[in-house]
């Protein structure tokens, strides 16, 4: 199974892509919070994600367009015209009780970062519904293992399901802490890193 680096004109099957694939994730649902419409908000957190993956880290796609993988370096804070684009519309779906709600849920997560450590962090891996569980989540991963191992840098990731949680750890990644992100839902997170 080939991974290839994505190019802009693969914004929109990569949006598609991971609006199916983060349907009804927990995570993403609190991302997303219970006013407006749903699907206009996904689609904008995904278009924002693509663009910020371009800016500051690797976008991955697999060949056949059914998988995607988001990377973000941790030394890397660039602003491109289509991020800046893509944030101002980001802002305006969100509002500013929104944004408030995600940028809270980021700074809990980011204290946990290692600190003084350039590290890779798997933003978001996501796969066509109908075609999970056919080995392209595990070739995205694989490749991008092989290549941390390389270059010796930490490779972390958070995910909020049971079921990713039990997937990371038989790829060797360990949980290292683990956060109630909403106490009224109990939406718990889990922080993991390759070792």
């Amino acid at each position: 199974m080939n991974i290839i680096i994505a190019q802009r004109k693969d914004k929109t099957r990569i949006i598609e892509i991971l609006c199916q694939s983060f349907q009804n994730d927990p995570q993403i649902d609190y991302i997303l919070g219970s006013n407006g419409n749903k699907n206009k908000k996904l689609m904008r957190l995904m278009a924002y994600s693509f663009e910020f993956g371009l800016a500051n880290g690797k976008v991955e796609i697999s060949e056949d367009k059914n998988s995607v993988a988001i990377w973000k370096a941790s030394n890397s804070k660039n602003m491109t015209i289509n991020l800046f684009y893509e944030s101002m519309l980001f802002f305006f779906t969100f509002g500013r009780s929104g944004i408030t709600r995600i940028s809270a849920m980021e700074k809990k997560i980011a204290a946990f970062y290692p600190d003084k450590t350039i590290f890779n962090y798997l933003w978001i891996l996501g796969t066509i519904p109908n075609e999970q569980g056919k080995g392209y989540g595990t070739a995205i991963l694989s490749k991008a293992i092989n290549k941390f191992e390389q270059d010796k840098v930490p490779l972390y990731l958070e995910t909020s399901t049971d079921s990713n949680l039990k997937y990371y750890q038989r790829k060797r990644f360990e949980l290292y802490h683990s956060m109630i992100l909403d106490s009224e839902t109990q939406l718990t997170t889990y922080l993991m890193r390759y070792v």
